[in-house]
């Protein structure tokens, strides 16, 4: 079974715009007045969902990450190209799950961003 074209079939049943690249998929994803990028990509029979914040990392994004990590059972926040990211994965282990876990994934994702973005937002550059 091949992920990528798993994962392309559901972000289009369920209507959520994208650009693909290097099976990856790139999306905008907004709460309110919060926005921020969101990519989906499969390596092997992971499914990785990741979200950028939107600013630069300031000196103070360190501390408030590693804070924020002791409260993470899965995923983890990291600083990428001098910015926050937020990364979650999860295994494909039974197909018939599949649209189900990265729905899950997304959802997880962007709550994840909205419960910690004024934390984040206090600690970068802006």
């Amino acid at each position: 079974m091949d992920l990528t074209v798993v994962l392309r079939s559901i972000l289009l049943r369920r209507g959520i715009e994208f650009v693909e690249e290097h099976n990856a998929f790139q999306m905008t994803m907004c709460s309110g007045l919060r926005k921020w990028r969101c990519l989906l990509a499969v390596n092997g029979s992971d499914i990785m969902c990741c979200a950028q914040f939107p600013w630069k990392a300031g000196s103070a994004t360190l501390q408030a990450l590693n804070e924020l990590n002791l409260g993470q059972s899965i995923g983890c926040f990291m600083v990428k190209d001098g910015r926050v990211v937020l990364r979650y994965s999860s295994e494909i282990t039974d197909p018939l799950e599949t649209e189900e876990l990265v729905v899950s994934l997304i959802r997880r994702c962007g709550s994840e961003v909205c419960r910690c973005w004024d934390r984040i937002y206090s600690a970068a550059e802006v």
